[in-house]
């Protein structure tokens, strides 16, 4: 299991737990004659499973958004960086940053830092 998968998991376990205590303690707190106490615990428990459904929600569009971003980026044929650093090493930047935007599709900013960021 992914680290990420596994925070989010423990964050809707916990507010599942909270919510379950909430609605326990209304329980007891209606059977004792405490009407206010119930009431609020209810009221709590309904709080806690809007923000359990939204926050589920914003975990499933981001990992949507995550995963068309993946889905976009682009791919760095496997001799790539051999070209650019030989390309480098004859002082020929510019050259290698064009390939990069022409091979990847990168962007100029990306394809520069690429580049820039390669072990010549």
């Amino acid at each position: 299991m992914k680290k990420g998968k596994k925070k989010k998991t423990k964050k809707y376990v916990l507010t599942l737990i909270a919510t379950v205590l909430f609605i326990a303690y209304s329980v007891w707190a209606l059977l004792d004659g405490n009407d206010v106490g119930g009431v609020l615990g209810i009221g709590t428990a309904l709080l806690l499973v809007v923000s359990f459904v939204y926050n589920w929600k914003v975990d499933r569009e981001d990992e949507e958004k995550r995963q068309e971003l993946e889905a976009k980026a682009p791919q760095i044929p496997q001799d790539l960086p051999d070209e650019v650093r030989a390309m480098k090493a004859k002082g020929q930047d510019i050259q290698a940053i064009k390939l990069v935007r022409e091979l990847t599709g990168m962007s100029l900013y990306d394809a520069k830092n690429f580049v820039d960021n390669i072990d010549g």
